[in-house]
């Protein structure tokens, strides 16, 4: 059962990155050219993060059927709101709940994968704290 709550686990997390991923992108369309910059720097930490989990995934034979592709996710509209508002009222408190459940998933891997799962935690935050200023 174990095994199954990891696997669940790592479908999670791929979703949930996917999802950022997708908001980062939407954001980039209506953003200021000023608040372009740090969504692009995100969006290069989020897309090597994606594939490299579903690499180690696959190299370890975990199924990953249960996971969503992005073409099959609802898109949640993003209002009349300004980038600026959008950025800190949706996407930094994503950006650290994602931060979180990395963290909370990282133990159950390898020294090299736990390392990876933290790093992209850590990475995560500091751009919530940079995109929240």
């Amino acid at each position: 059962m174990e095994h199954l709550t990891t696997e669940r686990g790592v479908v999670a997390l791929l979703n949930q990155l996917i999802d950022l991923a997708r908001a980062v992108k939407q954001i980039e369309w209506i953003a200021p050219r000023h608040e372009r910059e740090d969504l692009e720097e995100l969006e290069q930490l989020l897309v090597p993060g994606i594939e490299a989990i579903a690499r180690i995934e696959a190299s370890v034979g975990t199924p990953l059927a249960n996971m969503v592709t992005p073409s099959a996710r609802p898109r949640v509209p993003l209002g009349s709101s300004t980038s600026s508002d959008v950025v800190r009222e949706r996407l930094v408190p994503r950006l650290r709940a994602c931060a979180r459940d990395l963290r909370d998933h990282a133990p159950g891997h390898s020294a090299a994968g736990t390392d990876f799962l933290l790093k992209l935690a850590a990475g995560l935050e500091r751009h919530a704290d940079a995109l929240s200023r």
